[in-house]
């Protein structure tokens, strides 16, 4: 269920000004993609996909898009955020994660609403989650 004020159609947002490219080996390609789409929500692009790169999608659909560029040479794992998304509920992705057994940890801001979901994905490129409250 989104959080209030919110709808699930605008989620998940890749929450970014230009297009974001990330890398991975291309050894992790099905678990990369099998990441972004099913357990991000992103769409994928189509005729983006193939085998040197991934492209990715979210709400809008006339925003920003994630690409993943398939190497040869693995990436070394990353200490800062290289990818920042909207979604609905931090909680119910929360769940998600422990039925999955996925390792996160979970950020805070600031301020009191400021809460982040921090994981990496098959590469080892940091994602943080985050939702946005209607105060």
């Amino acid at each position: 269920m989104p959080e209030p004020g919110l709808m699930a159609a605008d989620t998940p947002r890749i929450l970014a000004i230009a297009d974001v490219r990330l890398s991975a080996h291309v050894a992790v390609a099905l678990p990369v993609t099998s990441f972004y789409a099913e357990l991000i929500g992103l769409d994928p692009l189509p005729g983006e996909s193939g085998e040197r790169r991934l492209g990715f999608y979210g709400y809008p659909r006339s925003g920003p898009r994630l690409y993943v560029d398939l190497v040869n040479e693995p990436a070394e794992p990353s200490n800062q955020r290289d990818l920042l998304v909207q979604i609905a509920s931090l909680f119910h992705f929360e769940q998600m994660l422990i039925e999955r057994g996925l390792a996160y940890e979970w950020s805070h801001g600031w301020w009191f609403y400021d809460r982040r979901i921090c994981l990496p994905d098959p590469a080892g490129n940091r994602i943080e989650l985050v939702a946005y409250h209607i105060l």
